[in-house]
């Protein structure tokens, strides 16, 4: 968990009574929550928008979303004896458990200069709009023998009856891009370790300056294709945080979700600044950006990516390394899948940096010494539209070709017990030539990164929990964390 900087400021809780006994807050059981539209500001200035749920009856007033760790959980306010627009909610409300790690807990937030007191949080109601306004600061704590640090808090929550709706950013009308190259490094699975560790990262972008004004394409690889606008005077460039980049369907649980990209710094996060050279026209930041679910918020992050850089594009040849090998599943029956697991590194030989748009790669097989390039057919993967022996880097489909934390994953929809053995060679086209590595093998049924396998049933009796720390109830097919553990469900 990242623990903000400013975080450290002394906080005074004499008057703050924990609870001993954490309850989770349940609304009524026939209750129908409407929702609502939550603006506000985090602690660092920077604009946040989410979609909340709220239950209002005569005297009680529930909402949810006001923790962005734990987005679904409910926290109940009551109405004020002096004011009967006026909810209080009792400080210390139980937030729940985030991936088995720290209890959140609500509380006001009140500031004076450099310290930081815990008050009991408010919010009042208009009587004609029904818009919801918190009066002072609202946040989420969480007790280290008994001290109570903040994650997190929010200045200037309303709440707005309607659905959320987003905007995806448009390049104007006239307004041309240049061809970039995007550098640096990205948090990722590392298939040797099984821990999570940056490692390098490279792909194309687009970047178009107007009248003070930047737009860049290409930060994310779940959307490529996704602009980000900001403000540009010559010297730097500001994205504000949070933008939104488009929806995609969530590979763990089949859901639609919708995409952010929010800039981060060493006090959380924060808008994404690049410093702008005019001789060279590179842009450098060193600031982290993240893509996540939840705009400015951890919550289902699925891409890190730190000290990177903006270069103008220079198309340049490479020899990609070998891929490095991260578990093989064969097919069952039951089942009608096994899979594959590798990582194709973003650095060539002689410490190439290798662009992920000129990054291929191809699976071989092996029977009685033969080997052969494996052709996925349409018949079999249905989202190809002709057969395909070259995968570019960049494709994933959600379902049989997806990746997580920088491992590629490929369902194998045929009876792997046809060959001897599976191979996989990276291929790097740019510079107007052809370069491939050496082919790594895969032999025997060691499971997707050495981690144990679990029958849908028996997965659904435990505690579970994505790779972004979100507890899973019924998990579909792919890699969780039990008990500490990576588990492939299959």
């Amino acid at each position: 968990m990242r623990k903000f900087t400013l975080m450290l400021l002394t906080l005074f809780v004499s008057t703050l009574a924990f609870a001993q006994t954490p309850e989770l807050v349940q609304i009524p059981e026939n209750a129908e929550p409407a929702t609502y539209e939550m603006t506000a500001k985090t602690h660092n200035g920077t604009d946040y928008k989410a979609e909340v749920q709220v239950v209002k009856t005569d005297t009680t007033l529930y909402i949810n979303g006001l923790c962005s760790w734990l987005p679904n959980a409910w926290v109940k306010g009551t109405v004020s004896e002096d004011d009967s627009n006026t909810y209080i909610f009792e400080n210390g409300q139980y937030f729940g458990n985030f991936a088995g790690t720290y209890d959140f807990y609500l509380t006001g937030v009140r500031a004076e200069g450099t310290n930081l007191y815990l008050t009991t949080p408010s919010f009042t109601c208009d009587e004609e709009t029904g818009v919801l306004t918190a009066n002072g600061l609202i946040g989420t704590y969480y007790l280290v023998k008994q001290e109570a640090t903040l994650a997190e808090y929010f200045s200037g929550i309303v709440l707005t009856p309607g659905e959320v709706t987003y905007e995806a950013v448009e390049l104007p009308l006239g307004l041309i891009p240049e061809e970039y190259v995007l550098k640096g490094e990205a948090y990722n699975l590392d298939p040797e370790t099984k821990d999570l560790a940056w490692s390098t990262y490279a792909t194309t972008a687009n970047v178009a300056f107007g009248t003070g004004e930047i737009y860049i394409q290409g930060l994310s690889s779940q959307f490529p294709e996704a602009w980000v606008k900001g403000t540009f005077d010559g010297e730097n460039a500001i994205i504000p945080s949070g933008q939104y980049l488009g929806s995609r369907i969530n590979n763990l649980t089949g859901q639609e979700v919708n995409l952010f990209l929010s800039g981060a710094d060493d006090s959380g996060f924060s808008n994404l600044v690049f410093s702008y050279d005019d001789e060279t026209e590179v842009l450098t930041t060193t600031n982290e950006y993240w893509v996540t679910e939840k705009a400015n918020s951890t919550i289902g992050w699925s891409q890190r990516i730190r000290s990177s850089t903006l270069e103008p594009f220079i198309d340049e040849t490479g020899v990609p390394l070998a891929p490095i090998a991260n578990g093989f599943s064969p097919y069952d029956p039951a089942e009608g899948y096994g899979s594959l697991g590798f990582k194709l590194s973003m650095t060539g030989e002689e410490g190439k940096i290798l662009v992920a748009e000129y990054l291929y790669y191809q699976l071989y097989t092996e029977k009685n010494g033969v080997q052969e390039v494996f052709t996925f057919k349409p018949e079999d993967y249905l989202n190809f539209t002709e057969e395909m022996t070259m995968i570019p880097y960049t494709y994933t489909d959600g379902l049989n070709f997806t990746e997580e934390y920088g491992t590629k994953l490929i369902y194998l929809l045929f009876p792997t017990a046809d060959y001897d053995r599976f191979g996989v060679m990276a291929i790097y086209t740019g510079g107007g030539e052809t370069n491939s590595s050496p082919i790594t093998w895969f032999g025997g049924s060691n499971g997707i990164s050495d981690a144990a396998h679990l029958s849908q049933q028996a997965a659904n009796g435990k505690q579970m929990f994505d790779l972004q720390g979100r507890r899973v109830k019924n998990p579909a097919r792919g890699l969780y964390i039990v008990n500490g553990k990576k588990v492939f469900v299959k």
